[in-house]
């Protein structure tokens, strides 16, 4: 599973800098520090702020009799966030 992680992390990496190649301009190119610097500042935030939604809405699509399981499993995760 780690390879398989590894190999989409450098392909999702060749796959932007090829896009950025192919269709940037100079600007582009000095923007991308600005740019990587708001990710880090931005990303934190937004996964604190989205991951309680997704589970949210999982916990509603699921059937009503997974639910006690569901919630045995994720107190770990929650006690270590």
């Amino acid at each position: 599973m780690t390879r398989v992680q590894r190999i989409r992390s450098w392909a999702a990496l060749a796959t932007s800098l090829l896009i950025l190649v192919a269709y940037g301009t100079a600007s582009d190119f000095a923007e991308v520090p600005e740019q990587y610097a708001l990710r880090l500042a931005v990303t934190p935030w937004l996964l604190l702020l989205s991951a309680p939604l997704v589970i949210l809405g999982l916990f509603r699509i699921a059937p009503e009799v997974a639910r006690p399981g569901m919630r045995a499993r994720l107190r770990p995760a929650m006690r270590s966030a």
